[in-house]
Parts: structure tokens; C-alpha cells; sequence
């Protein structure tokens, strides 16, 4: 068999994508945000859920209720409204920021699970907090 200048580019073409293929950076998951830029974001956010929830508990003020003449507060109504539009005002604001962070945190393999089990539907201020909180937690693992 004789080996002819098309046999001998051939080859060169397949040894070239062969060394290409092998020269390719490994297939791994590339993270929208730095380690630096994560931690930085996550937080940011958690310090901005932090003010949400102290402003929250500022404005909370329970109404009253009249018993036997008296007028007294009723903490438990208003602490269930307060609660209700904490949440759906976290719901509008935060959750998709929150989801994003919490998403590129699983990719590293970092999981908070305080804040997994809440930060779909918090109730209330205080589970709120934790999403704060499982924030801050997840970008200290991040050193």
C-alpha cells in the first residue's frame, strides 16, 4: 500500500482533533459567579434580609381588642398579618435572588439545611431570619 499526500493529511487532520479533544478543559460545571463574587453576593442579600426583618419587627404594633371594658392588645392577630405579608412580600423581593444563590451554593456542594427546609415559603419574620442567617452560613464555607 502506498501512502499518498491525501493519506498523509488525513492523518494529520485526525491526529489534530484527536490532540484537541484531549487538550479540551474537563467538562466541569461552570458557576455563574466567582467564589469571591458568590460570597460577596450571598452576603449582601443576607444583609438586606436582615434590615427586611428588623424593619418588619420595628413596625409591628398589635391591635386592641376591648375585654370587659379594657382596651388591650391582641399580639397574636397581628403577629399572623405581620407574618402573611412579610412573607409574600419576601416571596416578590427575595425568593428568586434567594433561589439562585442557594442553587449555585448546591453546585459547590455546600447546603445549609436550615435554610433548604425554609426559603420557599418562610412564615413569618423569624424564618426569614434563618434564610439570612443559612446565607451567611453558606459563604463561610466557601473559604
Amino acid at each position: 500500500m502506498e501512502i499518498t499526500t491525501a493519506h498523509l493529511a488525513l492523518a494529520a487532520i485526525a491526529l489534530a482533533l484527536l490532540l484537541g479533544w484531549l487538550l479540551l478543559p474537563s467538562r466541569q460545571v461552570r458557576h455563574k459567579l466567582t467564589r469571591a463574587g458568590l460570597r460577596k453576593r450571598a452576603t449582601s442579600i443576607s444583609g438586606s434580609l436582615a434590615d427586611f426583618c428588623n424593619q418588619r419587627e420595628a413596625s409591628e404594633s398589635p391591635p386592641l381588642i376591648t375585654v370587659g371594658g379594657n382596651e388591650i392588645h391582641d399580639p397574636d392577630t397581628e403577629t399572623k398579618t405581620e407574618d402573611l405579608e412579610s412573607s409574600a412580600l419576601y416571596s416578590s423581593y427575595y425568593l428568586s435572588e434567594v433561589a439562585d444563590l442557594r442553587e449555585q451554593f448546591a453546585r459547590r456542594g455546600i447546603h445549609e439545611k436550615a435554610l433548604d427546609r425554609v426559603y420557599v415559603s418562610p412564615e413569618g419574620v423569624a424564618e426569614i431570619r434563618t434564610v439570612s442567617t443559612g446565607l451567611l452560613v453558606m459563604a463561610d464555607r466557601l473559604r
